[in-house]
């Protein structure tokens, strides 16, 4: 779906899958079995993705934004290290970690725009 959301974000582009969020986290645990071992970009926005669809079981979300941070520091891109930090955020969501998430946040907002990000 393509939208608009007035004074916040023009043009943005909201996807929506129609799977519930176990599907999600199956379909991305496979996904990250087939992927090459040298696909370390890949599997951080797959592990970045696994966070998100198990953000409710805080150590499934957690050990996904493990490996996310470890397939980011192998992979050594910008695109790798905002889905780690994606990952980071969504794996903290208890209140004590609002700091933490806000600053993670700026940090991938922050981030250059490559083709991978876009």
């Amino acid at each position: 779906m393509r939208g608009t959301l007035p004074g916040v974000v023009p043009d943005a582009v909201l996807r929506f899958s129609g799977r519930s969020h176990h599907e999600r986290a199956q379909a991305l645990e496979a996904l990250v079995t087939e992927l090459p071992d040298t696909a370390h970009e890949l599997r951080a926005q797959a592990y970045g993705s696994l966070a998100s669809a198990c953000a409710a079981d805080v150590d499934r979300a957690a050990a996904a934004a493990t490996l996310a941070g470890e397939s980011a520091q192998r992979a050594q891109t910008e695109a790798a290290r905002v889905w780690a930090g994606f990952a980071t955020c969504v794996s903290n969501l208890a209140p004590e970690h609002a700091a933490m998430r806000a600053e993670q946040a700026a940090e991938i907002l922050a981030a250059e725009p490559t083709e991978s990000t876009q």
